[in-house]
């Protein structure tokens, strides 16, 4: 397996469901914690892991990574949609189909950001 396809498969496992009151607060904070020294270890200068106000009462968490001048940005959302009864699997345990991750969020958009 790739590095990419490997790091998106424990993307996968991070239950990072939209939060919502029916939904509860979600957790997208420890998927940025997951990927702070990751990007840390890919040359960033700065890498900033913080938490932000919903209007809904929920909070959001976001990393920033800066590197170099000019500074370059990556922008990608970490929560999903939350996992519906369609799904024949655990939909956090990444299912391997030729060499690739399949689960929750593996095309919007942790693969984007496992890809980056």
């Amino acid at each position: 397996m790739t590095p990419a396809a490997t790091l998106l498969s424990e993307l996968i496992a991070f239950p990072t469901q939209q939060a919502g009151p029916e939904r509860g607060p979600g957790d997208e904070r420890a998927l940025c914690e997951h990927l702070a020294p990751l990007l840390r270890a890919r040359g960033a200068d700065e890498v900033i892991v913080s938490s932000a106000p919903r209007t809904d009462g929920s909070a959001g968490a976001y990393v920033f990574a800066r590197w170099g001048t000019p500074k370059r940005i990556i922008n990608a959302h970490v929560d999903t949609v939350p996992a519906n009864a369609g799904w024949s699997r655990d939909p956090r345990t990444a299912r391997l189909a030729n060499d690739r991750p399949y689960g929750l969020g593996s095309a919007d958009s942790k693969g984007a950001i496992a890809a980056t």
